[in-house]
């Protein structure tokens, strides 16, 4: 492809990638204020949901913030009771969180209308758009990922927390 060519689809996606970046983080903010709670208070309950049961140092890592932080994230989860941190049947000393009975629910409830529009915008688009958007998705997800850990270790191995 002639690198003319991979600039402008480059700036294509750039463009439209910052405006999606930015509403995301709005999007958040927004529900997260709704449930008083903060982004990453948010954050937690929704990887400890789709992650399964996890232990605070495993959260930490995936959402890169320090251990002393998510102690404290922590605590205020199971404070408010929204989690609960129980030993593992398979190692006694590892303690895991996960949401207690009725957090999935009390989260959903803040997505509901969300989530019906979107029902809506993916009803009317073919089976084939829709998985080409997942895949491409799917490869950014881990993009973004690796580049959020690469971007924590150069900040001084997660030093420079963005907890508050």
């Amino acid at each position: 492809m002639p690198k003319n060519v991979a600039h402008a689809r480059f700036e294509r996606y750039s463009l439209i990638a910052q405006q999606f970046g930015a509403r995301t983080v709005m999007f958040q903010q927004a529900a997260a204020r709704l449930l008083d709670l903060n982004v990453t208070q948010l954050e937690c309950l929704q990887l400890i949901r789709h992650l399964g049961p996890i232990t605070a140092s495993d959260l930490a890592r995936e959402i890169g913030i320090t251990q002393a932080s998510m102690s404290v994230v922590v605590g205020r989860l199971i404070e408010r009771r929204l989690v609960s941190r129980n030993r593992s049947s398979d190692d006694k000393r590892r303690r895991l969180l996960q949401l207690t009975e009725g957090t999935a629910a009390f989260v959903d409830a803040v997505y509901d209308r969300h989530v019906a529009r979107m029902k809506a915008i993916i009803d009317g688009i073919s089976e084939t758009e829709l998985d080409s958007a997942l895949s491409f998705m799917q490869i950014l997800e881990k993009e973004m990922r690796t580049t959020a850990i690469e971007m924590n270790k150069s900040a001084g191995d997660m030093g420079n927390d963005p907890l508050f």
